[in-house]
């Protein structure tokens, strides 16, 4: 349980290190789509009372300031002043999502091959709700409620939209919130597992046997590195700012896209990669998962696209949760942001070059901050640069000519994604002749940029959400990269 604070009747949570970096000051929209009508009322107290079990209520809670360390607040008894999260509810009871301007950008895997550019200020303007903030510094400045649900209801399906500061959690954390909903929902509160790590750092702890460096020892690696892209920045801005004739090339500007690809042109794919690698397998095409294959392709293509050779800096996002052991056998739910950062700098000819070596390479990367002791020194630096007040988001190449690709791989947790929530379900929405999923389960999910000062070129996979071996992924990539990805996908679905 949280703490009382001296001052106030509230519960008082921290805000680990890592929660509190700059770099999580991003404000995200996540949605769900229900191909039913969902009764709103009844997701919107699912969510209430579960921010009323144990340390749930962590989430229930207000950003505020302590000095410069940040602190969650959270009421002893929600009220209407003060309520546990933000709410809207918006009907078009007599229109189908698909005839919704906006809303009706969201493709369907009945749709077939698509990649669809997303409209960014329209999908922000449709997540909002009355008082709902639009940035971190919104949010604290008006004392409102970490968290915002928006539920949309048409007359065929429903559209949950939950904001929320990157602050909060993960994408796990997120989803975990979502499948502890589902069981409240059913009356299975007995089933809700316990949040953990809501006042003590288990990432501190983990990291602790690193932090002690004594007089002499040489710095850790990655903090050292991170001092020298912050200090090659401000050379680099210095430099802009006393030649203002000679600004620094440009970065191509990023475009938001949704990729559904169904699974006869996945298969497609897959064929036609493998006869591009070498005959007898020396790549190693045959040993890669699909969703490595998938993730190396469009990493192929987008170093492609580059009008001139570049080498590619990918950032690949590593969940602690499936690593070390004691945080996955666990019991309960780590909802905090539990990420580490496996650099991979490919050069060229290999990011341009038949996707085994880069999906090898990748896999190589990943597994090497996998390791035990390379999890604590990740951390251990992180935590280094956190006292030092060293830039966190400095992790990528020193190279100034690299391309910097955020990946994040989500598949492992998004495939399959079995969110329940018929028991709130009121009418069936899309016909049994096209869907693909149960009655009141997801079958489409996304996450936009509301506000973002990192905006990284990234792509996000989840892999096939509904079971049907589409692959959905989606992402902020030049355009001529996704051109490039429809191109080739276009020639291989004739």
């Amino acid at each position: 349980m949280g703490s009382v604070n001296n001052f106030t009747d509230d519960y008082v949570y921290a805000v680990h290190p890592i929660d509190g970096t700059k770099i999580q000051h991003v404000l995200y929209a996540g949605f769900e789509r229900f191909n039913d009508v969902l009764d709103p009322q009844k997701i919107h107290d699912a969510l209430f009372r579960l921010l009323q079990i144990g340390d749930w209520k962590k989430l229930g809670g207000r950003l505020r300031y302590r000095g410069d360390k940040l602190e969650i607040h959270v009421p002893r008894e929600y009220t209407s002043d003060r309520p546990p999260f933000l709410f809207a509810h918006e009907a078009f009871d007599d229109t189908s999502i698909f005839d919704h301007p906006t809303a009706g950008q969201f493709p369907r895997s009945s749709h077939g091959l698509c990649l669809r550019s997303l409209p960014h200020e329209d999908i922000c303007r449709l997540a909002m709700g009355p008082g709902f903030p639009r940035c971190i510094e919104e949010a604290i400045d008006k004392d409102v409620p970490q968290l915002g649900l928006k539920i949309i209801t048409f007359a065929d399906a429903t559209l949950l939209v939950t904001i929320y500061p990157h602050i909060t959690w993960d994408a796990f954390g997120y989803l975990a919130l979502k499948k502890m909903m589902q069981y409240v929902l059913e009356g299975r509160e007995d089933e809700v597992s316990p949040m953990l790590g809501a006042q003590e750092d288990v990432l501190s702890e983990i990291a602790r046997p690193y932090r002690n460096i004594k007089g002499g020892e040489e710095e850790d690696p990655l903090l050292s590195r991170m001092k020298q892209v912050n200090q090659a920045n401000q050379a680099n801005q210095a430099q802009a700012a006393g030649n203002p004739s000679e600004p620094p090339p440009p970065r191509p500007e990023m475009d938001s896209r949704v990729m559904c690809i169904p699974r006869e042109v996945s298969e497609k794919l897959h064929q036609h990669l493998r006869q591009e690698s070498s005959d007898n397998d020396d790549d190693g095409y045959d040993s890669l998962r699909s969703d490595e294959v998938m993730a190396a392709w469009v990493i192929q293509q987008l170093s492609r696209a580059s009008p001139a050779p570049r080498p590619m800096a990918l950032m690949n996002l590593v969940n602690v949760r499936f690593i070390v052991p004691s945080v996955a056998k666990a019991q309960g739910v780590y909802t905090q942001n539990m990420l580490l950062v496996a650099s991979n700098n490919l050069p060229p000819d290999t990011a341009t070059g038949p996707v085994g070596p880069i999906a090898h390479s990748q896999r190589a990367s990943i597994a090497h901050m996998a390791e035990p002791k390379n999890t604590a020194q990740f951390l251990a630096a992180i935590l280094g640069a956190i006292e030092a007040n060293v830039d966190t988001t400095a992790m990528s190449s020193t190279d100034a000519s690299a391309t910097p690709v955020l990946v994040n791989n989500l598949t492992s947790i998004t495939s399959g994604m079995d969110l329940d929530y018929s028991a709130a379900l009121v009418r069936q929405g899309e016909s049994p002749a096209t869907r693909t999923n149960p009655l009141g389960t997801v079958d489409f999910g996304y996450i936009a940029d509301v506000t973002n000062p990192y905006p990284y070129p990234k792509l996000t996979m989840v892999g096939s959400m509904t079971g049907d071996g589409t692959c959905w992924m989606f992402g902020e990539l030049p355009e001529e990269a996704w051109v490039a990805m429809e191109e080739y996908l276009a020639e291989l679905s004739y």
